[in-house]
């Protein structure tokens, strides 16, 4: 029985086992004091649906997939960055060591001078002639300032980007695939809670059929004492019964141990301190069409139900679009750029202000095979996407067919279990009654309590199996927890 103890508490952390079964009222006597706490006191009574809702407000696990999610809804607003205008400002000051301007007329007239003329040393094609050309209307531009402002504007618009337009599809899907796990890791979260609970509430109903053994353990320590001090049975007897009675306590400590680490375990959980019991869960609902439906059918829709198996279909989509953006990088783009400048010197233009409007043409012809390589591994990536996708259908209708199996072999195994506890209940009844009327040794009496002892926590075993295997069988067919619910 201690062993059994041992598994069921490792069971209770690692698998965190399904709801356990009522205890046979027979075997239990008036409440006692919870083995976690000693003194007594009142501890918070904690429900299945409540133990869910603080997993969903508190665990830190979920907190993490929350934070994980608010990063996935921004994969798609950095795609869709790089195809909406890009606006900047910039400004600057210089220290220049000298100021410069330039003199320039802004007309020009020609003239009669009276004389033919060349410019001296020089001699030009033609005959010389009396009309010259004379500036006049001048005006000082400032080149340079000492002090030198400058700010600028500029905006840029893509207008033909195959290659982004791919990259903004990928990134939609990258977030419903980010998402989709997410759901998947929160339903895992709930689940290990779920499991964690009934781990809980199985081994409180241990601890209770533990300690009314050894309550029986004692009373036949008191018979044996008793018919060995009148000399009715050998001080054999009474060891016996001694030695009984100390692993019978050595068997509520081993049971409230377990019970005391497995409610630490759904404590961490759920963020919070393990001061608490737990009420006895609802069993698992598992519907007509889980049970007696066509196991195709309700693999087929256990496909279509789970996100894991969703995701890997969006993953066939990315790795698809990939594939695609991977052709379009052999198409150019074309961007419209605009700029807009200010500056304190007005420079060869007379005014401080310029702008200008620009189309740009981007066409890679030859990038030395890249692309090809590009190509090639988008198309093995794509054929792998394939694989796993079919690979995890496969899986996940092996998980339906095993679960659908194993439900109906633990409770073939519990409806077994419920015989041999009758009969374990019936024969240690009447092993009782004879040993009291000096018809049977304390022998045989101890026999049928191992036997019933072993019979009633064989039947809290099959029980909490069969409740496991309901559980697995909604997760395997994408039913549990969801919508948020069990």
């Amino acid at each position: 029985m201690s062993t059994f103890l041992s598994l069921v508490a490792a069971g209770a952390l690692a698998t965190a086992q399904a709801q356990a079964p009522t205890v046979t009222p027979q075997l239990l006597p008036a409440q006692n004091a919870d083995a976690s706490n000693p003194a007594g006191q009142q501890q918070e009574l904690l429900t299945l649906e409540e133990a869910l809702k603080l997993a969903q407000e508190a665990s830190l696990d979920l907190e993490v997939l929350r934070a994980r999610a608010a990063q996935a809804e921004t994969i798609s607003a950095r795609a869709w960055a790089q195809q909406l205008p890009q606006l900047s400002v910039g400004g600057s000051y210089t220290y220049n060591s000298a100021s410069a301007n330039f003199v320039q007329a802004r007309q020009q007239a020609i003239r009669d001078v009276g004389a033919p003329q060349d410019p001296p040393g020089e001699t030009l094609p033609g005959a010389p002639t009396p009309y010259v050309i004379v500036p006049f209307d001048f005006i000082e531009l400032e080149i340079q300032k000492t002090h030198g402002l400058a700010g600028q504007a500029e905006l840029r618009q893509v207008l033909f980007a195959p290659e982004l337009w791919a990259a903004i599809r990928m990134a939609g899907l990258s977030e419903k695939v980010a998402e989709l796990n997410i759901e998947n890791a929160r339903r895992e979260v709930l689940f290990a809670v779920a499991q964690a609970f009934y781990g809980v509430a199985t081994l409180q109903e241990s601890v209770k059929v533990n300690e009314v053994l050894l309550e029986v353990a004692r009373a036949h320590e008191k018979d044996a004492q008793i018919k060995v001090d009148t000399g009715v049975a050998p001080k054999l007897t009474l060891l016996r019964a001694q030695l009984d009675r100390s692993r019978a306590e050595q068997d509520v400590v081993r049971a409230q141990t377990a019970l005391l680490s497995s409610r630490l375990g759904l404590a961490t959980l759920l963020n919070r301190r393990p001061n608490f019991e737990v009420a006895q869960p609802p069993e698992p609902e598992v519907s007509t069409e889980l049970e007696r439906g066509e196991v195709v059918k309700l693999a087929d829709e256990a496909i279509l139900r789970r996100p894991d198996i969703e995701a890997t279909r969006v993953q066939l989509q990315i790795n698809e679009t990939d594939r695609a953006s991977a052709w379009a990088k052999y198409l150019p783009s074309l961007a419209l750029n605009g700029r807009f400048m200010l500056s304190n010197a007005a420079g060869f233009t007379g005014r401080p202000d310029t702008w200008a409007v620009g189309v740009g043409l981007s066409w890679n012809l030859f990038d030395g095979g890249l692309r090809e390589a590009t190509i090639r591994e988008s198309s093995a990536k794509l054929r792998e996407a394939r694989v796993l996708k079919e690979q995890a259908e496969r899986r996940t209708r092996d998980e339906v067919y095993r679960a659908r199996l194993d439900l109906e072999s633990a409770r073939a195994n519990r409806l077994k279990a419920e015989d041999s506890a009758r009969l374990a209940r019936e024969s240690a009844a009447l092993a009782e009654l004879q040993f009291k009327a000096g018809m049977a040794t304390y022998i045989e009496a101890s026999d049928a309590n191992t036997v019933l002892t072993q019979a009633e926590i064989g039947l809290l075993t099959e029980r909490l199996n069969e409740q496991l295997a309901a559980l697995q069988l909604r997760k395997a067919a994408g039913l549990f927890a969801e919508g948020g619910s069990l």
